[in-house]
């Protein structure tokens, strides 16, 4: 466990074994950097303690995944500073979202080694852990093809402000939502939406021509910035040149979750687009439960189930 933005110090040590022992039920150890718990003004640590940390576990020959506690916002400040060469020859499994989702696409298109976008540390803490959550993460992490289909209950509520964390406030959820139906195949990237604008420009952003993309917002409470992002997207010529396009749920009754807002947000940023499918409203975000999704490997998307296949092509299958 690493802290390349905010620091572990806030997690409890109660929260900490819960994270723990959820690791250790799909049969991994945990060791937690020496500098997680540092504060330096607004990050975890000084930028020489935070890259410390992934070198020794780069260095380490029985860490299999390098894992962040959760995000922030200066997982970008890491990236001129990385090994990218070491990161290729160490092969590590690097895992998160959210600000992670700069070091997740920078490690794999420079170093080419594994990137899940799925949950951090700190997510499985939650002592309410959905099944599809650690589910789809020990496949992907196995290697398998995984095909994810909508779960049948959401929940975005702060469980771990809650007096013994939990219980967590359900809410039936009727599926993920079509905008545009069709089937698409290819390569699959994306994740924070923010995050990835922030990469515009500088050696770290993705070649998505090809791809399926994904992306998420952090809260849903702001239409003006998602609608930004995409427009950034689409003038940048990403949104012309993709494959197809998932957007992840927002938190209930947020103003991105009323679809009236979210399609005409995709009726503006889409127009000049190819007729590729659009699936939103799908578990790749801040809201529980969440898939983890194989970055820039093999993918499939179709609407008519709806079902998105990840890690396609590999011999083990598993159905979410």
């Amino acid at each position: 466990m690493i802290a390349p933005a905010n620091t572990m110090a806030d997690v409890s040590p109660a929260l900490r074994q819960i994270g723990r022992r959820n690791l250790e039920a799909l049969g991994y150890q945990v060791r937690i950097g020496a500098n997680v718990d540092r504060r330096h003004f607004h990050t975890a640590g000084t930028l020489e303690e935070r890259l410390a940390d992934l070198r020794t576990a780069l260095l380490d020959p029985e860490v299999l995944a390098v894992m962040p506690v959760f995000g922030g916002y200066n997982c970008n400040q890491l990236l001129p500073h990385l090994d990218y060469d070491l990161i290729r020859r160490s092969n590590k499994v690097f895992i998160g979202y959210s600000d992670v989702t700069a070091l997740l696409l920078a490690v794999g298109k420079l170093a080419g080694v594994p990137a899940i976008h799925g949950p951090s540390f700190a997510s499985l803490c939650d002592p309410n852990l959905f099944d599809y959550t650690r589910d789809g993460l020990a496949a992907v992490l196995s290697g398998n093809e995984v095909r994810y289909r909508s779960p049948h209950s959401t929940a975005d509520d702060a469980w771990y402000m809650k007096e013994g964390h939990g219980p967590r406030d359900m809410r039936p959820f009727d599926g993920w939502k079509v905008y545009r139906p069709g089937t698409a195949e290819g390569p699959i990237a994306g994740g924070n939406l923010e995050t990835l604008c922030a990469l515009a420009g500088t050696p770290y952003f993705p070649d998505l021509d090809g791809h399926l993309l994904f992306v998420e917002d952090t809260s849903g409470t702001s239409p003006g910035a998602f609608h930004r992002g995409l427009t950034q997207l689409g003038q940048m010529g990403v949104l012309e040149r993709i494959r197809g396009l998932v957007i992840g749920k927002s938190p209930s009754g947020t103003r991105l979750d009323d679809p009236a807002c979210l399609h005409a947000i995709l009726d503006d940023v889409l127009r000049a687009a190819p007729p590729y499918p659009v699936l939103h409203d799908v578990s790749c975000s801040h809201v529980d439960p969440m898939m983890s999704i194989a970055l820039f490997r093999e993918a499939s998307l179709d609407t008519s189930g709806p079902m998105l296949i990840v890690n396609r092509g590999a011999p083990a299958v598993t159905e979410i």
